[in-house]
């Protein structure tokens, strides 16, 4: 087929992100997905923005959310485009560009989809992928395409909405991070808190898993400008850069 048009849909936790590459606007880690927030509605929502679209060729689609929304899209695809050839992307042990060193049963299909983006992006660096969303998630791949592995920890949002919920009087408002001196109030505290934790993570990570490795870090997710300047700003850590779109990538190139 030539210069085919495959729509791209991520289904996280919180949100559906989609792009429709084609030879004329292909996908970039740089790129802007559109997106949607997850509700009752989503599918009527889908429809509407989903018409307005060339047919594509080929759906890929990366979904981590609860299996009754996966067969609801799967209905809003055929309803839309009929017949059309639809690949759900899944972990594997063995990709050309991969090697997994974690229970591929256990992985989502969007941290996987991160890790072969940015393989794709920088086939020989040594690299740590982050993926700010929900959950934080870490995993290190040396130049070789070797995956040494990963951590997953609360997002700042999550561990805040944790201690609100758990707790008489802790406010659920979002406060500023104190970088010159310590927080003096409780939005802040609670802000503050939850940011030095995630980047505690990342640190304590990269010193245990790859102190002998030169990495590159790619940041994507929601939260991943905020942890990006702050992990700049605490750590003075060079070559970190923000690709919004790397999952999406990776769909492309598996």
């Amino acid at each position: 087929m030539t210069n085919p048009k495959i729509l791209l849909i991520d289904v996280g936790n919180t949100r559906i992100k989609w792009y429709l590459h084609s030879a004329a606007t292909p996908v970039l880690a740089t790129s802007a997905p559109s997106a949607l927030p997850h509700h009752n509605q989503l599918p009527e929502h889908l429809a509407a923005q989903w018409q307005a679209l060339p047919r594509p060729d080929e759906v890929r689609i990366s979904h981590v959310a609860q299996a009754v929304l996966y067969e609801q899209l799967i209905g809003l695809i055929q309803q839309l485009w009929g017949n059309i050839t639809i690949v759900r992307v899944q972990p594997s042990a063995r990709n050309a560009q991969l090697n997994l060193n974690y229970d591929e049963s256990q992985m989502g299909s969007d941290r996987y989809a991160q890790l072969l983006g940015a393989r794709w992006l920088h086939p020989n660096a040594d690299l740590v992928v982050i993926g700010a969303g929900t959950a934080i998630t870490v995993d290190a791949i040396t130049a070789t395409g070797q995956h040494i592995g990963g951590i997953i920890v609360p997002s700042t949002r999550l561990m805040r909405t944790a201690l609100h919920e758990y707790t008489a009087q802790l406010p659920l408002e979002v406060g500023e991070m104190s970088l010159l001196e310590a927080p003096h109030n409780t939005r802040d505290a609670l802000h503050t808190g939850a940011l030095l934790a995630s980047i505690g993570a990342i640190e304590c990570f990269m010193r245990m898993y790859c102190a002998q490795m030169d990495v590159r870090i790619i940041l994507c997710g929601g939260d991943a400008p905020e942890l990006m300047r702050h992990l700049q700003t605490i750590n003075s850590w060079q070559h970190l850069s923000h690709a919004p779109a790397v999952g999406l990538l990776g769909l492309i190139h598996h």
